[in-house]
């Protein structure tokens, strides 16, 4: 949920952002698609990794990564520090594919479908 809840910051804080630096609607999209757009792509890798070193280790090397821009965005100043930050935030986002890996590990074969439903089910109730 803290990780879903970093990864949607940037759309958060969007319209406070577009409005201190006068933004164009071009460019305050590109903000918000840059954490989905890094997300996605570090899916794969991150997937990866959790299958090779397990989801605890790297569900806590991803919590660590993604403080750092968390705590940042809010004293960010100009468009490129945000951005980078946004990016940075995307990372977040990979963690729906670590944390498949850890409930899957958990949880018994039998179970595994109940499991991931609720996992599932915690990342859409943190959206709202």
């Amino acid at each position: 949920m803290i990780c879903f809840a970093g990864w949607g910051l940037m759309s958060a804080y969007a319209p406070l952002v577009k409005a201190a630096l006068g933004l164009s609607a071009t460019r305050t999209a590109m903000l918000v698609a840059a954490p989905v757009l890094l997300g996605a792509l570090a899916r794969l890798p991150m997937g990866l990794l959790a299958d090779r070193y397990g989801g605890r280790v790297v569900f806590s090397g991803l919590m660590i990564a993604v403080a750092a821009p968390i705590y940042l965005v809010p004293s960010a100043q100009g468009l490129t520090q945000i951005l980078v930050l946004a990016l940075l935030l995307g990372l977040a986002g990979s963690s729906f594919a670590v944390g498949v890996s850890y409930v899957s590990r958990w949880s018994s074969r039998q179970r595994q479908g109940t499991a991931l439903g609720l996992f599932g089910l915690g990342t859409i109730v943190s959206r709202w």
